[in-house]
């Protein structure tokens, strides 16, 4: 199950551009955990919630959607490592996981042909009705090809979105054209070698530095970032961005491709917990009017 979380197949595609309205399938399952399927052109989409006991009922609560890598899967996310139900239970937020189709994004240039950007505006539609959400803190977090689908989701749903976390991603959009400015997280190891940190490999990603560069100048990020080391990550965060928006880069030297924190692969000495890392920068973003 681990590897779900840590390998990334090679895939192609090419992007959606429908947008058809969801038809959603009510769930039964009882307790926190609960399974669902949500139809989009006649093909159901499926997703798996998390209702932490400890969030209160009548007050509206924070959602994480977590996007998995390709190949990978919902139903997996969550017993290989990554604990973010322990994550939201202390945070006392909603996270859900919803499915790709065969195990993968349409993140852009990759990996599948799916309407996933409409799955997933219908995803929000649903759990809004159907949970105390609070609309103003909807965020998405994604591994790999899930931290592509970050990326799109913020260029392409930003009116639903206040922040995305991309971890070990890369931009593979053609163009990115947000409506209101996205706060960001990326976390990337220099010695990543599916999505390599200069640039290049077998997907020609961009290099770090020019995603970074992409979302200060799209957030409307001014002057010069505040910069910190602890151990092998160095962190760089702007906070002057419009409408309260914030970026931040965590580089971890030495970093391969994975979800950073986890038991297998051995982490490095001193290596951040992805999980506690991204629920920290969520919380502390100031929801925008």
């Amino acid at each position: 199950m681990l590897l779900a979380l840590v390998v990334v197949a090679a895939c192609g595609g090419s992007a959606a551009s429908s947008n058809p309205t969801p038809t959603p399938t009510p769930t039964s399952s009882p307790g926190p955990w609960q399974s669902a399927t949500l139809t989009v052109n006649g093909q159901a989409r499926t997703y798996t919630l998390f209702r932490p006991p400890s969030i209160d009922p009548t007050t509206h609560a924070p959602l994480v959607v977590l996007l998995h890598p390709c190949p990978g899967s919902a139903a997996q996310a969550d017993v290989s490592g990554v604990h973010f139900d322990d994550v939201a239970t202390a945070g006392k937020f909603f996270v859900v996981w919803p499915q790709g189709i065969d195990g993968c994004w349409n993140a852009g240039r990759c990996c599948t042909g799916a309407e996933d950007v409409t799955f997933i505006s219908g995803l929000i539609d649903r759990l809004a009705k159907d949970l105390p959400l609070d609309p103003a803190r909807v965020f998405f977090a994604g591994l790999s090809n899930g931290g592509a689908m970050a990326y799109r989701l913020a260029c392409e749903l930003s009116s639903k979105i206040a922040g995305v976390a991309s971890i070990s991603g890369a931009m593979l959009t053609s163009s990115c054209h947000p409506t209101r400015p996205v706060s960001v997280l990326i976390m990337h190891g220099t010695a990543d070698d599916v999505y390599p940190y200069n640039g290049g490999g077998q997907y020609q990603v961009p290099p770090v530095s020019n995603v970074v560069q992409q979302w200060t100048t799209l957030d409307g990020c001014r002057g010069t970032p505040t910069e910190t080391e602890n151990g092998i990550t160095k962190t760089s965060e702007w906070r002057s961005c419009s409408a309260g928006a914030v970026v931040r880069v965590e580089v971890i030297a030495g970093g391969a491709h994975a979800w950073f924190g986890l038991n297998d692969p051995t982490p490095l000495p001193n290596e951040p917990q992805a999980s506690v890392e991204i629920w920290k920068f969520f919380s502390q973003l100031q929801p925008s009017a």
